[in-house]
């Protein structure tokens, strides 16, 4: 049976992932709502990740920095560097998707 909720994280990586490769920001309100998703859940990652004594979580780091690029396309601050962010959560998103399936 497939893990619901870790499929619908996916999708939201895979979405961040698009509009941070395309540096899209016609639909600014959906932006701006996956940058805040994105922040919220790097950093519950990453608290997580702390409490547990582990200070290497690269995703939780990640999350957080594609919830701040998002909000910066949100705002018109477009970098070089959100693609490359932005093929990073797409794949991280696709990654999470097969596990979702898969188990």
């Amino acid at each position: 049976m497939p893990n619901v909720l870790l499929f619908v994280l996916a999708i939201i990586d895979i979405l961040s992932g698009i509009f941070l490769f395309s540096h899209a920001s016609f639909l600014a309100r959906l932006v701006f709502y996956l940058g805040i998703i994105c922040l919220m859940k790097g950093g519950w990652s990453l608290m997580t990740a702390l409490t547990s004594k582990f200070y290497f979580d690269f995703l939780g780091f990640l999350d957080v920095i594609a919830g701040a690029s998002l909000l910066l396309i949100h705002s018109n601050h477009i970098l070089a560097f959100f693609t490359v962010i932005g093929i990073m959560m797409i794949v991280k998103g696709i990654w999470s998707m097969f596990f979702s399936v898969s188990s």
